[in-house]
């Protein structure tokens, strides 16, 4: 069993990274692909990039030179789902990609494949589901201080399942958040990655799973330092979740 790995920034994949006993690595399209042991299993650590394109390509190029057998994608998220707080985590049961409207079909659809939802594996995102909780409820506070957490307000993080919406914009905009949300079912939360390489592990029929660190509420109200969050938080949450997933 090989896993592919995959995060969209160098900061989100530093701790990972370091946890990593790397036995090689090699350079693919301008991204580093690590390969070797990740909590005891054989993985291929990857930074995406940013944007869809940049994870469609990633995906392909972890399917088709690296012959991973299932991927996961981890990283942060927009926050959009009610009574959702900075810290928790999203697992997907599904990506939709919001910014996709094609002429003479319905909203969010796929032509040719004729989809607007690109399922996630259920037993990973299970897997994924338990993960997080364990590690917010047994070893978030061994590992991140409670200054940092009161810091971005983190208190009880939860883990819930639910639709990650993907576009190619970051969202600011308490009127776009309204659009999403009436427009796509059960969304928790959006970002700009997901429902990319969704679509590429579903063409290819490679297991996948998404988690996200909701980072921010996509909307116009509080002070947000993006770098930050990721570097002093959610790299820490990140790296925890996939530790008790994959031991």
């Amino acid at each position: 069993m090989l896993i592919g790995l995959m995060c969209a920034t160098n900061d989100e994949i530093a701790l990972l990274k370091k946890d990593m006993k790397v036995t090689s690595s090699e350079e693919v399209g301008g991204r580093t692909f690590y390969r070797g042991k990740l909590y005891g299993k054989n993985t291929v650590l990857v930074r995406s990039n940013i944007g869809k394109v940049a994870a469609a390509i990633t995906t392909t190029v972890l399917i088709e030179r690296y012959s991973v057998d299932e991927i996961v994608f981890t990283g942060t998220a927009g926050g959009v789902g009610n009574g959702l707080h900075v810290g928790d985590a999203i697992v997907a049961e599904s990506l939709v990609q919001h910014d996709f409207d094609c002429i003479g079909c319905d909203l969010f659809n796929v032509p040719i494949l004729d989809k607007t939802h690109f399922e996630t594996d259920k037993i990973i995102s299970k897997n994924a589901m338990h993960a997080a909780q364990d590690y917010f409820d047994n070893h978030m506070r061994e590992d991140i201080s409670e200054d940092i957490l009161r810091k971005f307000h983190i208190t009880s993080p939860k883990a819930v399942s639910g639709v990650v919406a993907s576009g190619d914009v970051f969202i600011r905009s308490s009127e776009k958040k309204k659009w999403l949300l009436d427009n796509i079912d059960n969304l928790k939360c959006v970002e700009m990655e997901g429902a990319a390489a969704a679509q590429v592990a579903y063409e290819y029929g490679v297991a996948f799973a998404v988690i996200r660190i909701v980072s921010d509420a996509a909307d116009e109200q509080g002070e947000f330092n993006y770098n930050e969050f990721v570097s002093e938080a959610s790299s820490r949450f990140v790296r925890g979740i996939v530790k008790c997933l994959l031991s």
